[in-house]
């Protein structure tokens, strides 16, 4: 069983990891690798039967199949790359706050400068934002539009129609799911 079963995991590591990454760094390539994440989140949610299976099967000296050890190997490893997840989430709500507080800082100055908000972000000091900003929440990466009511509305889109939208009281961005 051990043969087939740590390769399959290294490979689940990497794909999981991969595949709920990939986003942060290059944007839009999260929907095209969407077809594998929902497979492996499908093994991932079959293994809560077939790892209890194959253990039994192990523990028992009962032939475990080469099909089975690499479906399980694919399972653990699903669920490893999610737990080597947490510290890239973590890392990337830092870098996504930061950029956040850095832009409505720029926002107000401009704001306390010229008396409205800018209506757009390009009118922003952009030479010493992209100096500023974390490399993977550059300028291009935000949405930003002026409401009426002289507030603004500053988001990350994220595909299929969701955003991380900046709460100016709580000075972080929020997820919102339309």
């Amino acid at each position: 069983m051990s043969h087939k079963l740590i390769p399959s995991i290294l490979l689940s590591i990497i794909l999981t990891i991969t595949c709920w990454t990939i986003g942060l760094f290059y944007v839009g390539l999260d929907l095209l690798f969407l077809p594998l994440m929902l497979l492996l989140f499908l093994i991932g949610i079959s293994g809560i039967i077939t790892i209890p299976i194959g253990f039994y099967r192990f523990i028992k000296k009962q032939i475990v199949g080469k099909g089975l050890s690499i479906f399980i190997g694919l399972s653990i490893g699903f669920y490893f790359g999610l737990l080597l997840q947490k510290p890239i989430d973590n890392w990337d709500t830092e870098q996504r706050n930061l950029s956040g507080q850095i832009l409505a800082t720029e926002l107000e100055n401009y704001k306390n400068l010229n008396g409205v908000y800018p209506k757009k972000l390009s009118q922003l000091n952009l030479s010493n934002l992209n100096n500023e900003l974390p490399n993977n929440y550059q300028i291009q990466r935000f949405t930003y539009f002026v409401r009426d009511n002289g507030k603004y509305d500053l988001d990350i889109p994220i595909p299929i129609f969701d955003c991380w939208h900046w709460n100016e009281n709580k000075k972080a961005f929020i997820y919102n799911d339309f």
